[in-house]
């Protein structure tokens, strides 16, 4: 099934140590829509959780001032 699979395009987050909270797009025949929301992941938050088992919540991060 993903034999033929390949990259088609690729994108920088727009806060790269807390990359946007992504978890479903929307396709058309000539699209990919992608939606950067302000509710981002703290990367250095997350390894810091993951060591004091923390829950994946913890290093969620809204920026209530962007769209």
């Amino acid at each position: 099934m993903f034999a033929k699979a390949h990259i088609v395009a690729n994108m920088s987050p727009r806060w790269p140590l807390h990359p946007a909270y992504m978890h479903t797009f929307g396709i058309t025949e000539n699209y990919f829509v992608i939606v950067e929301q302000p509710l981002s992941v703290s990367l250095l938050t997350m390894v810091k959780s993951q060591l004091s088992n923390e829950p994946l919540a913890s290093s969620l991060h809204w920026y209530p001032n962007h769209e």
